[in-house]
């Protein structure tokens, strides 16, 4: 009722008695935060199916993504913009590269690097693995449940 008056000045009231207005309110940093970790865990399970290898990541990234949303007018818009245009073609092109020199790996941890860009580190199968077709169980986790894609040491 608080922005009636306003809509009424711009729009005719048989118009706006078909609507339902809706306000808008931006999200906290904390739903932003979440909302971070839960587009991270659908491309971890994206590596973990496609590449069965274990993507972590440490709070650091979270909050960085997250500070990025929170300085835009964009708000949670600003993830996937982060996601479809930084973060999932850079890693796209790792990955891709490792394929083409015949690299498996086990294991990639995202992070922020000092320049605020994305870096990855892979961790490689050895030789013997990447014969059988086997990886090592530690890459999957190996920690207490719903730590999983954590980075040890550098989430707590």
């Amino acid at each position: 009722e608080q922005v009636r008056p306003e809509l009424i000045q711009r729009f005719k009231p048989a118009f706006l008695g078909r609507l339902v207005i809706v306000p808008f309110y931006p999200l906290g940093e904390r739903a932003i935060r979440e909302i971070v970790g839960l587009k991270l865990e659908k491309i971890q399970q994206r590596i973990r199916e496609n590449h069965r290898a274990a993507l972590r990541y440490d709070d650091g990234l979270v909050e960085a993504v997250a500070a990025r949303c929170t300085e835009a007018e964009g708000g949670a818009r600003t993830i996937d913009n982060i996601r479809t245009h930084s973060l999932l073609p850079e890693l796209s092109t790792e990955i891709l590269d490792r394929m083409a020199r015949g690299e498996a790996f086990t294991d990639v941890k995202v992070f922020q690097d000092g320049d605020g860009d994305f870096s990855y580190d892979f961790a490689s199968v050895d030789s013997e693995d990447a014969e059988e077709g086997s990886i090592d169980g530690e890459a999957f986790g190996g920690g207490e449940p719903g730590e999983e894609g954590r980075v040890p040491g550098l989430s707590d």
